[in-house]
C-alpha cells in the first residue's frame, strides 16, 4: 500500500476527516510534509492539554520541537534520490488492529485512521508501550526490507521518535493519567538535547524511554 498508493492531489492529508481512536486528524491537504506533521503534532499537544490539564514544561518543549526539530528532521527528506512522496498509511497499525481471516488465514487489518503521510509514520506506533507486540526488531526489519529508510538514513530512529510523540500524546489525551504523557515529554527532551538545546525543560531520562527501559503499560501518574 505504501509503495503503490498515489495521493490524488500529490499532497499530504486526506479527502475526508479520519480519526485515531475518538480524536480527529487535521487532514487538510498540505504539499509540505514537515508543515503537515507540525500541524498534526500541535493538534495532539492541544488535545492532551485539554484532557490532562496544563503542563508548562511540556508545552515549552513541544513548541520548541515543532518550531525547530520538525523542520530540522523532516524538512528535506528524500528517498531513492527524490523528495519523499505521500503514501497512504493505515494510521493506527498496532496489534489490536491486526488479525487473520478466519477462512483463508490471510492477514487483515481494520479500524484504520488513514491519511497520506511519510510512510515511516506508519510504524512509529510500534515504539509505544501499548503496542509492543509489534515492537520487536524483526517486524521493523521486515518492513524496512520492503520500504528502505528515507535519507538521511542515520536519522531514521530520531524521526521514529519524533513521529511517536503524536501516538503517545494521542493515548494520553484519550486516557488521562497514563504514563505516555511523560514518555512523550521525555522524547521531546531527548530531541531538544540532541538537535536544539533549550532552557526551561527537563533532562532526558532513559528510564522513561521504552526502547531502553521496560516500562509497564499499566503505570499511571
Amino acid at each position: 500500500m505504501h509503495l503503490k498508493s498515489k495521493s490524488p492531489t500529490e499532497k499530504f492529508g486526506f479527502e475526508v476527516s479520519t480519526c485515531d481512536g475518538p480524536l480527529p486528524h487535521p487532514v487538510e491537504w498540505e504539499p509540505d510534509w514537515a508543515t503537515f506533521y507540525a500541524r498534526l503534532l500541535r493538534s495532539r499537544v492541544e488535545m492532551d492539554a485539554a484532557a490532562c490539564g496544563p503542563w508548562a514544561e511540556l508545552e515549552r518543549a513541544a513548541n520548541h520541537v515543532i518550531s525547530n526539530i520538525v523542520p530540522r528532521l523532516l524538512g528535506s527528506l528524500s528517498w531513492q534520490g527524490k523528495p519523499i512522496e505521500p503514501a497512504l498509511i493505515h494510521g493506527d497499525l498496532w496489534d489490536t488492529n491486526v488479525s487473520t481471516d478466519g477462512q483463508t488465514g490471510a492477514p487483515t487489518t481494520f479500524d484504520a485512521g488513514s491519511y497520506y503521510a511519510h510512510n515511516e509514520m506508519e510504524i512509529c506506533i510500534w515504539r509505544v508501550i501499548y503496542a509492543q507486540k509489534l515492537g520487536p526488531e524483526a517486524y521493523k526489519d521486515a518492513y524496512l526490507k520492503q520500504y528502505p529508510r528515507a535519507e538521511p538514513t542515520s536519522e531514521w530512529d530520531d524521526r521514529n521518535r519524533l513521529y511517536s510523540l503524536k501516538c503517545n500524546l494521542n493515548w494520553s489525551a484519550t486516557d488521562p493519567g497514563i504514563i505516555t504523557r511523560k514518555i512523550a515529554y521525555n522524547g521531546m527532551c531527548y530531541l531538544c538535547e540532541k538537535y536544539a538545546p533549550v532552557e526551561g525543560i527537563g533532562k532526558y531520562d532513559p528510564m522513561l524511554d521504552p526502547t531502553v527501559s521496560k516500562i509497564k503499560p499499566g503505570i499511571r501518574t
